[in-house]
C-alpha cells in the first residue's frame, strides 16, 4: 500500500473521531421566549428567580447522556436612558447538576423546582434601580431585560453553550393627549398628537351634541372617525377626504387607546377624553376665547403679557390681520394650532 495514501486515511480517521468527540460533548442550546412588552413583579420574583408565568423555554441537546448545569447565568438590563445594569452580583446565578439524556426541555417555571438554583445575590444597582421601583409602581422600569443562559457540562473537559432571552419591557401607564388641547377651537382639519411609546394606538373621534356628556358622546354610534396607528406614529392631520368631515361650529370629543403586548394578550392603556370645537367663520371669535387659546398655545413663558392684557381690559378688534392682510377665523385657528404644536418657534410677544 502506498504509504502517503495510508497516512491520509489515518489522518482523516482521527480527524473524524476528534470532530465527533467535539460535537459529542458540546451541548446544543436553543431558547424560545414570550414576545411581551410588559411584566409585573407579581409575575416574576427576581430575588428568588421564581415566576408564576412562562417566559422562556430552554432546549438542551446532546448525542448521549450528560450531566450538566446552568453556569454563570446573568441578567442585564439596559434602561431607556442607555444605562446598563447588571442585576445580579458576580457570576450571576447557576444551578445544581442535572442529567440530559439526548435532549431535555426546561422552562423558567422549573427554576427552584426541578432545576435547583444555587444561592445568588442582587447587585446594589439592581435592587435600587430595578427591583424597588418595580415593587413601588407595580411595573418594571422601561428597558431591555436580557437573560444570558449558559449551559455547561460538569466534566471540565466537556463543552458549554449559551443563548440569550431578550424582553423589551415597557412601563406604560398612560397616554397624554398633546393637541388639540381640551377646550381648544380648531379648523376643520386639525392635527392630532399624543405621547405614547408603544407600537399601536387607536384614535377615536366623535361628535358631541349639546347636553350630552363626554363619555356618552364618545360611545355613541355612528363613530365619526376611528383608526389604528402603528410603529410609534404619534400624530396625524385629519384627512380632507375619504372620511366623515368635521363641521364648522360643532363640538367633538377624542381619545387615544394604546395596546401593549402582555402575557395572555393585550393590555389597554387609555387616555382621558378631550373636547374640541371647530371654528365657525360666520361668528366672530370671543375675546376671552381668543386669549385663552393664545395663552395655552404660547405657554407660561408669556403669562405676564396676558395678565397685562386682562388688567387693562384690552379687547380684540372684529377683524384679525396677518402681515397687514385680514384673515378669517379658520385661518386664525390654523395659526393658533401651529403655535400649539411649535411653541419654541415664538421669539417675542408684544401688545399693539
Amino acid at each position: 500500500m502506498n504509504i502517503k495514501f495510508f497516512s491520509k486515511i489515518v489522518f482523516i480517521f482521527f480527524f473524524a473521531i476528534f470532530v465527533y468527540g467535539e460535537l459529542h460533548s458540546q451541548p446544543q442550546v436553543n431558547i424560545t421566549y414570550a414576545r411581551i412588552q410588559q411584566l409585573s413583579p407579581s409575575q416574576i420574583d427576581f430575588q428568588n428567580l421564581k415566576s408564576s408565568v412562562w417566559l422562556f423555554t430552554i432546549n438542551i441537546a446532546y448525542r448521549d447522556t450528560h450531566t450538566v448545569q446552568l453556569k454563570n447565568c446573568q441578567i442585564m438590563v439596559t434602561l431607556k436612558d442607555g444605562k446598563r445594569i447588571t442585576l445580579l452580583e458576580g457570576d450571576g446565578f447557576g444551578s445544581e447538576p442535572f442529567t440530559v439524556v439526548n435532549n431535555k426541555v426546561i422552562t423558567n417555571l422549573d427554576f427552584g423546582n426541578e432545576i435547583k438554583i444555587k444561592d445568588f445575590k442582587l447587585s446594589s444597582d439592581g435592587k435600587t434601580k430595578i427591583i424597588e421601583p418595580a415593587l413601588a409602581s407595580g411595573k418594571f422600569p422601561t428597558g431591555l431585560y436580557s437573560f444570558i443562559i449558559k449551559v455547561a457540562d460538569v466534566d471540565p473537559a466537556g463543552g458549554e453553550s449559551e443563548d440569550v432571552v431578550e424582553l423589551p419591557l415597557e412601563s406604560y401607564s398612560q397616554i397624554e393627549l398633546l393637541y388639540p388641547r381640551d377646550g381648544e377651537t380648531t379648523n376643520e382639519f386639525p392635527a392630532f398628537g399624543w405621547l405614547f411609546d408603544g407600537e399601536e394606538v387607536e384614535v377615536t373621534i366623535n361628535e358631541k351634541p349639546p347636553g350630552l356628556s363626554r363619555e356618552a358622546a364618545f360611545n355613541k354610534l355612528p363613530i365619526i372617525y376611528q383608526t389604528t396607528f402603528l410603529h410609534v406614529q404619534n400624530s396625524f392631520q385629519y384627512p380632507s377626504g375619504g372620511v366623515r368631515p368635521l363641521h364648522k361650529g360643532k363640538t367633538y370629543v377624542w381619545k387615544a387607546v394604546g395596546k401593549v403586548k402582555s402575557l395572555g394578550g393585550y393590555q389597554l392603556v387609555q387616555s382621558s377624553i378631550a373636547e374640541f370645537k371647530v371654528a365657525d367663520d360666520s361668528a366672530p371669535m370671543k375675546r376671552s376665547e381668543l386669549l385663552e387659546q393664545l395663552e395655552r398655545a404660547l405657554g407660561s413663558k408669556w403669562k405676564k403679557v396676558f395678565d397685562k392684557i386682562r388688567a387693562q381690559e384690552l379687547d380684540a378688534s372684529s377683524t384679525f390681520y396677518l402681515n397687514g392682510k385680514p384673515i378669517s377665523n379658520a385661518e386664525l385657528q390654523e395659526i393658533i394650532q401651529f403655535l400649539n404644536q411649535n411653541p419654541e418657534n415664538v421669539n417675542n410677544v408684544i401688545m399693539d
